[in-house]
């Protein structure tokens, strides 16, 4: 039997309406341990006995039923409009004019997608993808990407990868500041 523990958190956390950016500190909370356990976490790690204990009674979910069903099954929602939602949603200001530059559509058609009000055709949802940085044969009417916990946005990685930066100790940051410094430094 498959484990599917991340993917029922994660599951849980959005279908109780806890935003995105907040789920790591929400499941480090719940579950006892530091945020990078709790990224681990939402990421399908394994839990700990008392992990998935404290979890299980927080979200009111049996042990079992948290680690090896799959809760998103039993939930009737609309994997596109989620999907389309979350990923518009996560535009920072002026990047939905730039997406409907992309696609060449209408920045009304974006907003109509963004609201559940039209839906993309297929070719738009593979170009989509491709402007989100999505593998290649992405199902956008399938593949929950709204519970995924990686940012889909520029801005979401950006601020993902600066909050990684704000909890390295002085220690982790002095030992991979030359290498950061040569990666990100641009030529």
């Amino acid at each position: 039997m498959n484990d599917h523990f991340g993917e029922n958190v994660r599951f849980l956390l959005w279908s109780r309406g806890i935003k995105h950016a907040t789920w790591s500190r929400q499941v480090a909370e719940w579950a006892g341990c530091d945020l990078a356990r709790a990224e681990e976490l939402l990421q399908g790690e394994s839990p700990s006995a008392a992990e998935l204990e404290r979890l299980a009674r927080v979200l009111e979910v049996p042990d079992e039923e948290l680690r090896l069903g799959r809760l998103f099954d039993s939930a009737r929602v609309d994997v596109l409009e989620k999907n389309i939602e979350h990923l518009l949603g996560a535009l920072a200001h002026g990047e939905q004019k730039q997406l409907a530059a992309a696609l060449n559509v209408t920045e009304t058609t974006v907003s109509r997608w963004k609201n559940g009000v039209q839906q993309p055709p297929t070719a738009t949802r593979e170009l989509l993808c491709r402007y989100f940085g999505k593998p290649a044969g992405t199902d956008l009417t399938t593949e929950p990407l709204f519970l995924d916990p990686t940012p889909h946005s520029e801005q979401g990685m950006r601020d993902r990868l600066e909050n990684y930066i704000r909890q390295m100790s002085v220690r982790t940051l002095r030992e991979l500041y030359p290498a950061l410094e040569r990666l990100l430094n641009k030529p």
